[in-house]
């Protein structure tokens, strides 16, 4: 990781990613029991939703000046907030 000299930038909200990804899931996926009818709109949903959680991911690394070089992937992530929780 590298640290970079810059203001954050303003990013997306990432609890509207949230919220898509519930609405998605009450209005498309349609409910059947425990389990839901289409699982088209349930991995859709769930990829909003993972992209919320990057958003608000990259923005706590723009806030502490810290710069993913390369690909980003799960790793890399995980390996921040290790080091910012000792829990995880």
């Amino acid at each position: 990781m590298k640290v970079k000299n810059s203001k954050p930038k303003v990013i997306g909200n990432p609890y509207k990613y949230l919220e898509n990804a519930k609405a998605i899931l009450e209005e498309k996926a349609k409910r059947e029991g425990e389990f839901y009818k289409y699982r088209k709109y349930v991995k859709m949903a769930g990829h909003t939703a993972w992209a919320g959680v990057l958003l608000a991911l990259d923005y706590l690394l723009e806030k502490q000046n810290i710069r993913i070089k390369g690909r980003r992937n799960v790793n890399k992530y995980s390996e921040f907030i290790s080091k910012r929780e000792k829990k995880f």
